[in-house]
């Protein structure tokens, strides 16, 4: 359950970009839009 009881199944597509054979990047996207009506925003600390 998310803190906004909302449900969250989102999408992802991760992108990885291998040098030698080891991870050298992943990038990831997905709908961000998603993860904050599902979360909330963040409070700012101070």
């Amino acid at each position: 359950v998310t803190t906004t009881g909302k449900p969250y199944n989102n999408t992802y597509c991760l992108i990885y970009r291998i040098v030698d054979p080891k991870i050298q990047e992943l990038t990831e996207y997905c709908d961000t839009e998603l993860v904050t009506s599902a979360f909330g925003t963040a409070k700012a600390s101070g």
